[in-house]
């Protein structure tokens, strides 16, 4: 008997998705930055980024649902390896990111647990200010974390799902508590109601609160998974959408609401405007005003309804501690190994792709562990107070996980130019609205970004948050898009660029130079046929003699440490022993390296080849 799925209800899999997206710690940040008029722009965001992001990636993900490789193939099969390689390695830049902010945000939740409220900003030790503890101790956590992962002990993530729960939780203690406070205090807000105009005195002018439009994206972030969910709905041509469309409303009015209740327990001037406030505690101090507001309401003493907001916050500190916990267990290995094994492995040095007796790749993690401890380190040591600290590392998070959603909205228009795919969900019928939704969704998330990047640099000339916090995401952006091994491409194009190309400790970065041409050499790039190759007639020990020089060239090159690498020995009319080779093409010489290379007499100097090309 053939075994059947079971298809989910409508209203599962919208439970399902709120749960996947929906975020507690989201709404905290929204009212502390731009109070009740957060929540327009979370509607705007639901409207033109959430709805058509969310069903662009459930075509895709359900016409790639027997893909390997995630985003790397939904993008590698729409538009092309190098592509796809930027976009993943921004996906994968973002959890760097998102590592060096959890990582010394997570002693907030620790320090609000033991003590009740945050202390991490008057942790002095041996003359160290307290951004530079919480550094030293962020880099410690990231070597426990590491070390702990690599050896395959992941029961810890499944023991901290509790703190999960519990976060969600919050969310029913939030909306039964200020209901109760509302009623008990004859339906009176602590926070009048502005829709319009922002209590934060950072967020006044128009290009400071569209900058926040990060933060209502990054809210929604996660929906680039709903592709999975496809194939478990019943009748998804018809009910998929429906399914997004008020998953989406859902949520919007979950954030919204969140937002509003907020203003039930606590006034912004009252309670936020203190300089102790920041993106990193304003979670726990907005969970200690709500108990200490139902202590007032309930008329408990002053001391009865402090103890009651202390626990509110203690109770808070530690479910967001266990969420961070699981959380980092999994995201230290889970998307690095999705990167390695999901991308070409001759695209990593060897000992990267290594997987060790319990199948981590635990030199690769090593080296993550080392790039996200050395981005710590230049924040927490780059000075300024606690509450910059955390606000940079909450900027640096929000700018990095957003931009990664370009690449795949991007990619879209390919996707749905493809006609040898089965499309068993289709909601963008025409090549019109597919690039509307694409356009839609490419300008909110660009203008989002930008305006977070120019807006300190624009109004208050704060070039160190722009530097430090802003552009890091961009970095391994520029990094990303350096000389990828375009020996593993398959796409069968033939680019003409600029440049020489020069070490960088990741990757190879491009530097145009217009007065140099040079030809991308690729498998299927070379453009030479079997038949073309018997007609030029080299023997077999010609053909050995040749690649003989290829490698001890190559090896002359690494030698002498060149920074250009040009396979300028190998033009036409090379001598040889007091002979000529003839016409030997240059493209055959790429056909000759890219034979090389596979059969890995090459490996590592693959991606450093450029040819001049003259007729090609």
């Amino acid at each position: 008997m053939p075994h059947t799925i079971k298809k989910m209800s409508l209203i599962g899999l919208i439970l399902m998705i709120f749960t996947s997206v929906f975020g507690f710690a989201n709404s905290p940040s929204a009212y502390y930055l731009m109070g009740y008029s957060a929540i327009p722009f979370y509607i705007f965001s639901a409207l033109l980024f959430f709805i058509p992001f969310a069903l662009m990636m459930a075509e895709m993900g359900a016409a790639y649902r027997k893909e390997e490789g995630g985003i790397y193939s939904w993008m590698n099969n729409s538009v092309g390896p190098r592509f796809a390689f930027i976009g993943t390695f921004m996906w994968f830049s973002s959890y760097i990111i998102w590592m060096v902010s959890t990582s010394a945000k997570v002693w907030v939740p620790f320090s609000t647990f033991l003590y009740g409220s945050d202390m991490t900003q008057h942790w002095r030790i041996a003359g160290l200010e307290p951004t530079q503890v919480v550094g030293l101790l962020a880099v410690a956590w990231m070597i426990l974390v590491t070390v702990v992962a690599s050896k395959g002990i992941n029961k810890i993530a499944r023991i901290t799902a509790v703190g999960g729960i519990a976060v969600m939780c919050l969310n029913l203690v939030l909306l039964l508590v200020s209901i109760t406070i509302l009623l008990l205090n004859g339906g009176h807000f602590a926070q009048d109601i502005n829709f319009l105009a922002s209590p934060n005195p950072g967020y006044q002018s128009g290009l400071a609160m569209l900058s926040f439009v990060v933060f209502a994206i990054f809210a929604y972030g996660g929906i680039e998974a709903v592709g999975g969910l496809v194939d478990k709905t019943e009748n998804p041509e018809k009910n998929f959408a429906k399914v997004l469309f008020f998953a989406a409303i859902v949520i919007s009015i979950g954030y919204s609401l969140a937002i509003f209740l907020w203003g039930v327990s606590t006034n912004w001037q009252q309670v936020l405007s203190n300089g102790s406030v920041n993106l990193g505690n304003i979670t726990y101090v907005l969970m200690k005003s709500l108990g200490m507001t139902l202590g007032n309401a309930l008329h408990l003493s002053p001391e009865a309804s402090l103890s009651l907001g202390v626990w509110f916050a203690r109770i808070t500190g530690l479910s967001m501690f266990l969420a961070y916990t699981g959380a980092f267990f999994t995201l230290c290995y889970s998307p690095l190994k999705a990167i390695i094994q999901g991308t070409p492995k001759a695209l990593w040095p060897e000992p990267m792709t290594r997987l060790n007796a319990m199948g981590m790749p635990s030199i690769a993690m090593w080296m993550q562990c080392g790039l996200v401890t050395v981005f710590i380190l230049l924040v927490s040591f780059g000075g300024g107070t606690a509450s910059a600290f955390f606000n940079k590392l909450t900027l640096m998070a929000n700018v990095s996980m957003t931009l990664p959603y370009l690449f795949l909205a991007l990619a879209f228009p390919f996707f749905k130019a493809r006609q040898d795919l089965d499309r068993p969900f289709v909601i963008f019928k025409t090549h019109l609205s597919a690039m509307i939704a694409t356009v839609v969704v490419v300008l909110v998330v660009t203008f989002a970004n930008v305006f977070t990047i120019i807006q300190p640099v624009v109004e208050a000339g704060d070039w160190d948050r722009h530097i430090v916090d802003d552009w890091r995401p961009v970095f391994f952006l520029a990094v990303s898009d350096g000389d990828l091994p375009e020996l593993l491409q398959q796409s069968g194009k033939k680019s003409a660029v600029g440049g020489g190309i020069t070490r960088c400790p990741i990757v190879y970065l491009t530097i145009g130079r217009k007065d140099r041409k040079c030809l991308w050499m690729t498998p299927a790039g070379t453009g030479i046929t079997e038949d073309e190759i018997r007609a030029l007639q080299f023997s077999a020990g010609d053909v050995a003699e040749i690649e003989q020089t290829i490698l001890s060239f190559v090896d002359a090159c690494h030698t002498r440490k060149w920074r250009w690498w040009w396979v300028a020995p190998l033009t036409p009319s090379k001598i040889r022993d007091g002979k000529r080779w003839g016409n030997l093409p240059d493209i055959y010489c790429a056909y000759l390296i890219r034979c090389l290379v596979f059969r890995g007499e090459l490996v590592g100097y693959g991606d450093l080849f450029r040819m001049r090309y003259s007729e090609i």
